[in-house]
C-alpha cells in the first residue's frame, strides 16, 4: 500500500499495489466492452469508489506512474507523443476550486466536482452527483455524505425551480480541467469535462496499454523463468525488467554466451 494525499479533498488514502493480475482483469473487461464491470472493478481495486472525479483520476495517474510506466503516449496531429505522467499529475495538483452555490428563495445548493465516472441517462442522477451541501434556512445538510435512499428522499422535496437553476448553471459552465497545456510536439491542449464521460474515457485509456494478447505473450515468455505466483504479483515495471533481461539473455545465448536472469 502507498499513502497518497489527494489534490482536491486533501484526504490521505491508500493506493494498493497494482499487479499483473489486475492488468489481465482490466484487459479482459476492456476486450468484453463491459463498461459497468470495468468501472466497478477500477473503483474497487484502486480504492477510489468514494472519491470525486479529480481525485479518482489523480489516483489512476499515480498508479500508472508507480506500477506501469513513467511515460504515457498521447496522440496528436503530427503522430504519437510520449510525455511524463508527472506532468498530468502536477496539473491536477493545481486545479481551480469548482464549488458554486445556486440560490433559490431560502434554499442554497453548493455544487462541487461529481463523483460518478460515467454519466447516467437521467439528468437527476447527474445533478445528484455534484451536490455537496443543501442549506434551507438555518438547517445544513451534508448531502454528498448521505446514502442513495436518503439523497433520493431529499431531492423529491426540492422545488423544480432548484433543478432548473442547476441545469442552467451546468449548460453555461463546463467543469473543464486542463491536463496538458500543449507543447511543440503536442500543440493541442488536453482538456476533460468533469460533467461528461471524459474522465472515464481518459482513465480507460491510461489503463488500456495491455491487451489480452499482450498478457498472453508475457505469460508465454516469462512463465518458464518466473514462478507463476511471483509473476501474478509483479507490477508491469517489474515485468518490463524481466523482459529486458530475458531479451538480453537470448541475444547473449545466440552469441554463445549465456547470461543468468
Amino acid at each position: 500500500m502507498f499513502s497518497v494525499v489527494l489534490p482536491h479533498s486533501k484526504r490521505v488514502v491508500s493506493l494498493p499495489v497494482i499487479t499483473f493480475k489486475h492488468v489481465i482483469d482490466l484487459a479482459r473487461l476492456q476486450y468484453a466492452e463491459d463498461t459497468v464491470g470495468l468501472i466497478n472493478y477500477i473503483e474497487r481495486e484502486f480504492n477510489i469508489a468514494s472519491l470525486n472525479c479529480v481525485d479518482k483520476l489523480y489516483i489512476i495517474l499515480k498508479a500508472r506512474e508507480l506500477f506501469f510506466d513513467e511515460e504515457i503516449v498521447l496522440s496528436s496531429k503530427t503522430g504519437n507523443v510520449s510525455i511524463p505522467v508527472y506532468t498530468l499529475i502536477e496539473a491536477l495538483e493545481s486545479i481551480d476550486d469548482f464549488t458554486h452555490t445556486v440560490s433559490v428563495d431560502n434554499i442554497k445548493i453548493c455544487l462541487d466536482i461529481p463523483h460518478v465516472l460515467f454519466n447516467s441517462n437521467t439528468i437527476l442522477t447527474d445533478i445528484q452527483s455534484i451536490i455537496k451541501t443543501i442549506d434551507v434556512d438555518e438547517m445544513s445538510i451534508n448531502f454528498s455524505q448521505l446514502d442513495q435512499d436518503s439523497q433520493d428522499k431529499i431531492l423529491t422535496t426540492l422545488p423544480s425551480s432548484v433543478f432548473a437553476e442547476i441545469k442552467k448553471y451546468l449548460t453555461s459552465n463546463t467543469m473543464a480541467v486542463t491536463l496538458f497545456k500543449g507543447s511543440s510536439s503536442l500543440p493541442d491542449p488536453i482538456k476533460i469535462n468533469l460533467f461528461t464521460s471524459d474522465v472515464f474515457n481518459f482513465i480507460r485509456y491510461v489503463l488500456s496499454e495491455y491487451t489480452v494478447d499482450n498478457c498472453r505473450e508475457i505469460i508465454y515468455h516469462i512463465s518458464k523463468r518466473v514462478d507463476s505466483t511471483m509473476l501474478m504479483n509483479s507490477t508491469m515495471l517489474d515485468i518490463k525488467f524481466y523482459l529486458k533481461e530475458y531479451t538480453a539473455e537470448n541475444k547473449a545465448g545466440d552469441a554463445g554466451n549465456t547470461m543468468p536472469l
